[in-house]
């Protein structure tokens, strides 16, 4: 996956979104260029980011979430989560946030690897301590209802403070909110919200597992 010419890739990718060269014309034009695959494609497009968002990214960026107000992105997340341990792609982009390139949206409901992810998210959660945690879930996705119950009842369960609700737009929900500490890599939710914002996968992966993880920062180095 990270061969010479997918690093070669990498750093025109980086060198040309920077001259704001438009993105998904970019990413055709070098990935031809390089006859890079579909993965190192979706890698590109997920993974390199202008300097400029890196600058407003790194400075909203905690590693906290103890006593404070958290709302998750729940797919998200649990995607993330998902997707590493079916042993898909899971790397770190530019900007330093874990992304995958799984692609698996929602085909994963009711597949125990699903539940295994939730149970990652609320042990973390849990040990962590925030104050409150709120997950917003997006209602077009089948099943959302039933994530939503399961979550509340995991909270009610675990004398966790917080609630679980479906939305039709979670992503303008989460830009709007004031307070608190968004769990996201979602790139819409980062660079327009005002709120502070947490790697929830990572720092969940990190702490259970430590794993090596791709990262494409160190091409750019």
């Amino acid at each position: 996956m990270i061969t010479k010419d997918f690093s070669y890739a990498v750093k025109d990718f980086a060198y040309l979104i920077n001259h704001d060269y438009p993105r998904k014309a970019i990413i055709k034009i070098i990935g031809d260029r390089y006859l890079l695959n579909r993965i190192q494609r979706v890698l590109l497009s997920r993974g390199i980011f202008r300097t400029d968002e890196l600058q407003v990214r790194a400075h909203k960026r905690t590693d906290s979430i103890r006593n404070v107000l958290l709302h998750v992105d729940t797919y998200n997340v649990l995607f993330i989560l998902s997707n590493y341990f079916l042993g898909r792609i899971v790397f770190i982009s530019n900007d330093g946030f874990i992304r995958d390139a799984g692609e698996i949206y929602g085909k994963l409901h009711r597949e125990k690897i699903f539940f295994e992810a939730i149970d990652y998210l609320l042990n973390y959660i849990k040990q962590s301590e925030p104050k409150e945690v709120h997950f917003l879930v997006d209602r077009s996705v089948s099943f959302s209802g039933e994530l939503a119950e399961k979550l509340r009842t995991c909270l009610d369960e675990n004398n966790m403070k917080g609630d679980a609700r479906t939305f039709i737009n979670p992503d303008a929900e989460l830009i709007m909110l004031t307070d608190g500490i968004i769990a996201t890599s979602d790139s819409e939710i980062m660079d327009g919200t005002n709120c502070k914002i947490c790697d929830l996968p990572y720092l969940i992966l990190n702490y259970n597992f430590n794993p090596r993880l791709p990262d494409l920062r160190k091409i750019l180095s």
